[in-house]
């Protein structure tokens, strides 16, 4: 099956190859720029706002104009909503019969526009939103790492726990390796992103964005060829957050070339539960920590060749006195990540991308000597390559296969904390692993529909849940499977 599989990505490559080579190089970079039709902001000199999915583009009167719902003589307000459901089976909910189910992934409702010739808005609404993990119940034979009974275990023990109810759904709701969400973008309630963008100097397209806005770090799921976090790279679903942000940034374009940059300065915690940090199950929108973070990303775009590199320090937390010394409830994380990505795009459907990511997260120094832990940083390696290749059969009518592999370490502080209480058989230095195959059909590139096929290895399924504890032995090293159908839709 392995090897029919690369024979048909092959085949397409090759037509997606002979598709590109026929075309003029302008073109292919036009297409390459964006992951949408929109053309950019030549006439002031600012980016697109299509960041990320479900984002809306802007022209100016001059340029081309995009389709959508416009006001009468007016560019003031520009609307589009994009669309995801799924049906599949995830072989890490099996224990409580949850393993198939039909969802929603998002309906986002983008409005933007310009207030004047240098000012541009965009907000972004979503009403579907279940990523954040909920607090479970304990179980006999099972670990769950967002149980509070087991997370501050030591403080209820001396009389101090915190008074957190659990919740039933918190089951299925548990981290990164046991979730129900199609989605992989954190909101803020209802709100997924929501800015005003300046220009500041036409002459070198230099910006200042203000609000709350998804980061510039590494390629969304769209731009790489995923469509759900049931099918994404853990690097991707990591990279996905959203900050309020103070951006400054300035692009330029050369003959055959464009380069640009951008220095973030940001508030808050965005998913701190990606490091099992869950900050009490307070409101995860509330930034727990009291300092600023910092990105910075740089980006080189040639022809059909996309290269971009961004780095992120931040920390998560803070330390809660009436809860301390307790690993889980009042330390500081660290949420440091340095990511180099780069995209080859053959043709409309068609390319080739590649990203390696290195995080630092666990425990700051000064927490983990307060709480007894071992004080060097948890580091989180990986790096995962798709190919794509897609071709049109007939006007509005186009079909194609991608295939995605990534290798990460299995490190975090969860980890950390197991291995050196020599909990449940975890150890540290195991690595992740996935295999991706994808087809879809897409008409008149607004509807797609697709299928795929998640082959997972995680080194201890057990530790999210998955597995009954009693029987680690029969489920170490065994391997499940995620499969699903995908639909989605963008009107604009």
């Amino acid at each position: 099956m392995c090897r029919l599989l690369v024979a048909v990505i092959a085949v397409l490559m090759l037509s997606g190859a002979r598709e590109a080579f026929s075309q003029e190089p302008d073109s292919q970079a036009a297409a390459q720029v964006t992951k949408t039709s929109e053309t950019t902001l030549a006439e002031i000199g600012v980016p697109p706002l299509a960041e990320s999915a479900g984002s809306v583009g802007i022209t100016t009167p001059s340029d081309d104009p995009i389709p959508g719902i416009k006001l009468p003589n007016s560019d003031r307000f520009r609307l589009s909503i994009s669309f995801l459901a799924g049906y599949g089976r995830d072989g890490g909910n099996v224990d409580k019969g949850f393993e198939r189910q039909g969802r929603i992934g998002y309906f986002i409702l983008s409005m933007a526009g310009r207030l004047n010739s240098r000012t541009m808005y965009l907000v972004s609404l979503n009403p579907v939103h279940e990523i954040s993990p909920l607090p479970a119940c304990s179980e006999p034979n099972f670990l769950r790492p967002n149980d509070p009974q087991f997370l501050y275990a030591d403080l209820y023990a001396a009389g101090r726990g915190p008074q957190i109810g659990c919740n039933p759904q918190g089951a299925q709701r548990t981290d990164l390796y046991r979730f129900v969400a199609l989605d992989t973008m954190p909101q803020q309630g209802m709100l997924r992103e929501a800015y005003v963008k300046f220009n500041l100097s036409t002459r070198m397209n230099a910006f200042m964005q203000l609000g709350r806005v998804a980061q510039p770090v590494g390629f969304n799921t769209e731009e790489a060829g995923s469509w759900t976090a049931k099918d994404a790279p853990l690097i991707q679903r990591l990279n996905q957050e959203a900050y309020f942000t103070l951006r400054m940034g300035l692009q330029k374009k050369f003959h055959g070339f464009q380069i640009g940059g951008s220095a973030s300065a940001i508030v808050g915690d965005s998913d701190a539960g990606k490091d099992y940090l869950y900050k009490l199950f307070t409101d995860g929108s509330l930034d727990g920590n009291s300092g600023f973070g910092g990105i910075g990303e740089a980006f080189v775009r040639v022809k059909n060749m996309d290269f971009r590199v961004s780095y992120r320090i931040n920390e998560t937390g803070s330390k809660l006195e009436s809860f301390s010394p307790s690993y889980w409830a009042s330390g500081k994380h660290t949420d440091n990540a340095a990511v180099f990505s780069a995209k080859y795009t053959f043709s409309e459907r068609s390319m080739a991308v590649a990203e390696c990511a290195h995080y630092t997260v666990g425990l700051k120094e000064s927490s983990a000597v307060m709480v007894g832990s071992n004080p060097a940083p948890v580091y989180k390696d990986g790096c995962y390559a798709t190919v794509q290749a897609g071709f049109e059969i007939r006007r509005g009518l186009a079909v194609g296969a991608s295939f995605t592999h990534e290798r990460i370490d299995r490190a975090d502080s969860l980890i950390r904390y197991l291995s050196e209480n020599g909990l449940y058989s975890v150890v540290e230095g195991e690595e992740d692993r996935m295999s991706v195959a994808r087809i879809f059909v897409e008409v008149n590139r607004q509807l797609r529909i697709g299928y795929y096929v998640n082959h997972i290895h995680n080194p201890f399924p057990w530790v999210s849940g998955i597995y009954p504890l009693t029987e680690i032995s029969r489920f170490q090293g065994k391997p499940f499977n995620r499969t699903g159908l995908v639909v989605s839709f963008t009107l604009q």
